[in-house]
């Protein structure tokens, strides 16, 4: 009982940690856990921790980005906060991932890889986690990405590629 009870103080801490999701609900001293939410739980947990690989990106999502610098009169992009704290934040970017060779991405909308950039499609590749966005014939922007369960991933910037754009978030849509 005892190790149980340290498995969910640590699936507790990294679920607080990562932003995953474990449980629709809280539960209390006594409450019978279904094996079906036993099973959606240990199936956010595999996910969160598997190698990212490109079918994992395939479909549409909705992104959110948060950025100390760089977007300030962006359209799109709100100001935030207040001086010297001041930040900029896009929501809703739509954008869509396909399988192809290579793959593509596609979005409605322009300004979220970087404050001047008017590209609303390009190609995408994953390697060892990293995420390498390309537009007009040219890797622009690379991320570190980590999934939270099967429908929200964490993109921060890799440090290898230029631009603001320094962290984002995607939930999918379908």
């Amino acid at each position: 009982m005892k190790k149980f009870s340290l498995f969910f103080i640590f699936i507790t801490f990294h679920s607080l940690s990562s932003g995953l999701s474990l449980q629709s609900q809280p539960k209390s001293s006594g409450d019978v856990l279904s094996s079906s939410e036993w099973n959606s739980m240990i199936a956010n947990l595999e996910n969160s921790n598997k190698e990212v690989v490109e079918s994992m990106l395939i479909g549409s999502w909705t992104c959110e980005s948060k950025n100390m610098q760089g977007y300030n009169s962006v359209a799109g992009w709100t100001s935030k906060g207040n001086a010297p704290f001041t930040y900029y934040e896009r929501t809703n970017y739509p954008i869509t991932f396909s399988v192809g060779s290579p793959s593509t991405w596609s979005s409605s909308e322009t300004l979220f890889w970087d404050e001047s950039d008017t590209a609303t499609n390009g190609n995408f590749f994953i390697l060892n986690n990293q995420l390498y966005i390309a537009y007009s014939n040219e890797i622009k922007r690379g991320f570190t990405i980590r999934f939270h369960g099967g429908d929200k991933f964490t993109g921060f910037k890799n440090g290898v590629y230029g631009g603001n754009m320094r962290n984002f978030s995607c939930e999918k849509q379908s």
